[in-house]
């Protein structure tokens, strides 16, 4: 039998910790230095960088006095000034940051950009507390490598500093006099960097996945924190340090549990006194899936296994090679596997002559997961709003129209899954993609069939060409409250499946509403955003994630809004 060898140390202060590798209480969560357009234009550069900060620590924290640097220019955070447009669920005019709010620092001309365009208006969670500064520009106008430092002192003196996100941590009390850089990763236009480690000794961040995220940092879950480090014991062990922090003051035992795949668990309590817990286990290598569960309210998978050629079950499902003209080529994947997580960080997709690197950073597909690698993530979400994850490759390889190989291989060259199509087996071939109906056939022989409908982040029934039905209507809804239409009816299958979630997608991918009841079978829309504002004219996406058979499944479909 497996034995995790676990212990648990615990710090009694939390501030004393990040003071190592941070500051204070405050992290810079997100940073938004390229948006998409021109740098001079509104809706671009002029308007839409934005610095996202987190209070990390158990206690409010007063922004007053608070200062910022990119090591050319030094601005005073202030509250935002008035109203802000598309942002009535958000916190405005306070100097206040409770546990685990997060506050957007926006540049002044963010609202007009939105009064010029309202189709270019964040998706700010609720919650979020809205600042900006006393300039004209953030810092000097953010570049596409500069690093930011928060700090409280004078704009010629740095009395501490509380957060510096740069390439290497500025520890002077006088200002720079160059300008600070953060250059590691390469930015890309129309993506954030977010915080991705900084409880041990670095500070790192990476490219945001779902290209921005205003008012929401993921490694917070349930006021809770836990980073990781791995390392290898000889041959057969691997050791795991986690470091676990809270961001709460609850006096309750906090419960954690670590599952070593099916075979070991171990179950131990910490207790935050204002600080946080380090847990060092060892386990042999390939175990499974390792996860962390604290107090059944926060969930990390920590590890998982490496794919082996005998394991068989990552599957190319769908392709969609022939895109028309504002459309992206994609390929999709899932894990077949029930009970093994397989993280695809440096694999390959190998064609006929040339292969391409689906990711550099740590990407983990769990048992059942959907993942969809897409020439241009942007054009796919306008096309179709994806629940599944979407991967876009720092280089993309063009689809043939004709004829192709596509293999996928491990980081170490294990091959994963080999597909072949021909053009010519598919008379009249437009548009569609190709779907495989079979699953556990012969990878050498593959069978596709043409999709009118691509259906990209949905698994159909093996051998079956049929999705769990989603109804709507009427088509089209017309909300305008002259008793005719006014109300959007969505019909869920009852056959014994329960709902995970349910939302509406504008036709531009932009998440409008969701449903907070879920129960029954029969709801009802009324046009109407999630923050109370009448929705946008034209398509529309209902998107619902079922649980059927303890499987996860996607369900969607399109309608049309006038008024």
């Amino acid at each position: 039998m497996l034995r995790l060898f676990v212990t648990v140390v615990l710090f009694t202060m939390l501030t004393s910790v990040v003071t190592d590798c941070l500051g204070y209480s405050l992290v810079i969560s997100e940073l938004y230095r390229d948006p998409v357009g021109a740098e001079n234009a509104l809706g671009g550069g002029v308007s839409h960088e934005f610095i996202e900060i987190t209070n990390i620590s158990q206690d409010t924290v007063q922004l007053d006095n608070l200062l910022l640097t990119d090591g050319s220019d030094v601005d005073s955070v202030i509250p935002w000034p008035g109203m802000l447009r598309g942002c009535d669920s958000c916190s405005l005019e306070s100097m206040r940051l409770a546990p685990s709010q997060r506050a957007l620092i926006l540049d002044r001309d963010y609202d007009a950009a939105v009064y010029a365009n309202g189709q270019c208006a964040f998706a700010i969670e609720p919650g979020t507390l809205i600042l900006t500064v006393n300039d004209s520009d953030i810092g000097n106008g953010l570049q596409s490598d500069d690093g930011v430092m928060l700090f409280r002192g004078t704009r010629s003196r740095i009395d501490t500093i509380l957060f510096c996100a740069a390439d290497y941590q500025y520890r002077e009390n006088s200002l720079p006099q160059t300008k600070l850089r953060l250059s590691v990763p390469v930015n890309k236009e129309g993506y954030s960097l977010e915080l991705v480690n900084f409880l041990f000794d670095t500070i790192t961040f990476s490219k945001c996945e779902k290209k921005i995220t205003p008012g929401m940092f993921d490694l917070l879950k349930s006021n809770i924190i836990a980073e990781w480090h791995i390392m290898a014991i000889g041959d057969s062990l691997k050791e795991y340090r986690i470091k676990i922090a809270a961001t709460d003051k609850t006096e309750l035992l906090k419960q954690w549990k670590i599952d070593a795949g099916t075979e070991q668990s171990e179950y131990g309590v910490l207790v935050f006194n204002d600080g946080i817990a380090e847990i060092t286990f060892a386990t042999r290598k390939n175990a499974g899936d390792i996860t962390l569960n604290v107090d059944n309210s926060a969930f990390w998978l920590i590890d998982s296994k490496e794919y082996e050629t005998e394991d068989e079950c990552i599957r190319i499902t769908e392709l969609y090679p022939k895109s028309r003209s504002g459309e992206s080529e994609w390929i999709e994947m899932v894990n077949m596997s029930s009970k093994n997580s397989y993280d695809i960080r440096n694999w390959k997709v190998g064609f006929t002559d040339d292969t391409m690197e689906i990711t550099s950073r740590s990407c983990v597909i769990s048992p059942g997961e959907l993942v969809v690698i897409c020439k241009d993530s942007t054009l796919l979400s306008r096309q179709i709003p994806l629940l599944c994850r979407m991967i876009q490759p720092e280089h993309w390889h063009t689809l043939s129209n004709t004829e192709d190989t596509i293999t996928i291989l491990t980081a170490s060259r294990v091959r994963v899954d080999k597909v072949h199509y021909c053009a010519k087996n598919y008379k009249g071939w437009g548009y569609e993609s190709l779907e495989r109906p079979d699953l556990s056939g012969n990878r050498q022989n593959t069978t596709w069939r043409l999709c009118p409908n691509p259906t990209p982040g949905i698994l159909k029934s093996k051998g079956s060409g049929k999705t769990v039905k989603l109804e709507i209507g009427p088509t089209p809804f017309t909300p305008n409250n002259d008793g005719k239409n006014d109300l959007l009816k969505i019909l869920l299958p009852t056959d014994g499946s329960t709902m995970e979630s349910l939302m509406i997608y504008s036709f531009d991918g932009v998440r409008i509403k969701e449903f907070s009841t879920l129960t029954g079978s029969e709801f009802f829309w009324d046009g109407l955003c999630g923050n109370g504002r009448a929705a946008p004219v034209g398509p529309f996406y209902v998107v619902a994630e079922i649980m059927q058979n303890n499987k996860k499944t996607m369900m969607r479909n399109k309608g049309l809004l006038w008024r």
